[in-house]
């Protein structure tokens, strides 16, 4: 791996290598501030490049933007359509996939039908005041918990 050192486009502030070296005095760790700064040096070579490629994405997204806006108002001003669609917004979610192909014909469900209703109804034998005792025990009727 070449040695990050070589690379001086990013050189770190003052204020960045008193920062390093004030929390690693807090966390119990002597550093020069010629250490410091060759350290802050070597992260900032690695991790430049990164940061460089994120500006440059969002740096061209934005140009992009801008030349598509451009277009449009020379469109407009000329009495062109646009050549795309707008959309004042940004979906965030991503595009629905199209629906699966039906391998064979779709099969018709019947609706369900209605319970048969029994042709006579059974008779109830008549209850007079005294028989209760013929009867039996009540039916007993109780709640579900957890509510």
């Amino acid at each position: 791996m070449p040695a990050p050192e070589s690379d001086a486009r990013y050189r770190p502030t003052p204020q960045s290598v008193e920062l390093l070296c004030e929390r690693l005095r807090h966390m119990g760790v002597s550093l020069s501030e010629s250490a410091a700064r060759r350290l802050l040096e070597a992260v900032l070579a690695i991790e430049g490049a990164r940061l460089e490629a994120h500006a440059r994405g969002a740096l061209e997204a934005s140009l992009e933007a801008i030349r598509r806006a451009a277009d449009d108002a020379l469109n407009c001003l000329h009495g062109l359509p646009p050549d795309t669609p707008r959309r004042d917004y940004q979906l965030s979610f991503p595009q629905p996939e199209p629906p699966a192909a039906v391998s064979g014909p779709r099969r018709k469900i019947a609706a369900p039908r209605p319970p048969a209703r029994p042709a006579v109804e059974p008779e109830l034998p008549d209850v007079e005041a005294g028989d209760s005792e013929d009867e039996g025990p009540r039916p007993v009727f109780r709640r579900r918990r957890g509510r």
